[in-house]
């Protein structure tokens, strides 16, 4: 047996997961960017309603860890 990969849309969202995590501590300037390219591909993918998640707008960069959190679980 071995371990599934992520592929396609999810793997690009698992690498942009990680790299907002990254930059929270090392680089906070690239964030907004960054949850834009994540709020972006969350929808592109459709995952938004698989994730529940019912905003038109992204939220606020104060509000965008707890989506993060939320996504990455």
């Amino acid at each position: 047996m071995r371990r599934a990969e992520t592929y396609d849309a999810l793997a690009q969202l698992e690498q942009l997961l990680e790299e907002y995590a990254r930059c929270g501590a090392r680089d906070p300037p690239k964030l907004p960017a960054l949850a834009g390219r994540i709020w972006a591909l969350l929808h592109d993918a459709e995952l938004h309603h698989d994730l529940d998640l019912q905003e038109a707008e992204q939220p606020s960069l104060d509000d965008f860890g707890a989506l993060v959190e939320h996504v990455d679980g």
